[in-house]
């Protein structure tokens, strides 16, 4: 797994970063266990994609999210910590670690109520989903899929309902995408702007954040 890329410079990176509030004690204990005890912690949502989700949900007032992709739950305490006391959110991923280390942190939190993690394969758990329920889905799965992803999810979406995708530059390798990776993002970012179902708007935070709302 790569490094992050450097998109932005570096430096106003660095700076974002250290503006941004920090995240709660918790989820910095999160962050500093993940990048010590487990591989790949550069999966984990940053900071700025991370506080953007947050305020995202706060300002639409969501209840209901789905996300695709829990790693080691990162993002799903952060928006459980955004949602209403009523709210909910369903986090999908294979990986049985995922279960073990992220658990860990939701008994920790007085948010860990609203997560309901589903450990099987994410298309599995969207086809038992139900039609025009959520607020809000975070997606950031394995990218080779992403186009099937956001098909099987869309209609899951309230109208109104905001879809938001990490890595959607993957690491600048959208210019000429020759990976697998690199191709399934490029293949989505390329079927949304053609999509009259949605409308959408691709952001240069981190490794790329694509924000769609479906009409």
């Amino acid at each position: 797994m790569k490094n992050m890329p450097d998109i932005v410079n570096a430096d106003i990176e660095q700076y974002c970063h250290e503006i941004t509030q920090p995240e709660s004690p918790l989820l910095r204990e999160l962050v500093a266990d993940t990048w010590e005890n487990m591989s790949g912690p550069q999966m984990m949502t940053g900071r700025v994609p991370a506080k953007l989700l947050r305020m995202l949900i706060q300002l639409m007032g969501a209840k209901y999210v789905l996300e695709l992709g829990t790693y080691t739950g990162y993002s799903a305490l952060t928006i459980a910590e955004a949602l209403p006391e009523d709210g909910h959110v369903i986090s999908c991923d294979v990986n049985p670690m995922c279960k073990s280390f992220s658990r860990y942190y939701f008994e920790q939190s007085p948010h860990g109520y609203k997560i309901d993690l589903r450990i099987a394969p994410a298309f599995e758990t969207i086809m038992t989903l139900p039609e025009n329920h959520f607020d809000l889905v975070f997606l950031d799965a394995d990218k080779a899929n992403y186009l099937k992803y956001y098909e099987a999810t869309l209609s899951k979406l309230v109208r109104g309902g905001l879809l938001v995708i990490d890595n959607a530059l993957w690491y600048g390798e959208v210019l000429v995408p020759r990976s697998k990776h690199a191709i399934g993002v490029h293949e989505l970012n390329a079927h949304l702007t053609a999509d009259e179902r949605v409308e959408n708007v691709l952001l240069t935070i981190r490794d790329g954040m694509h924000l769609v709302r479906k009409k």
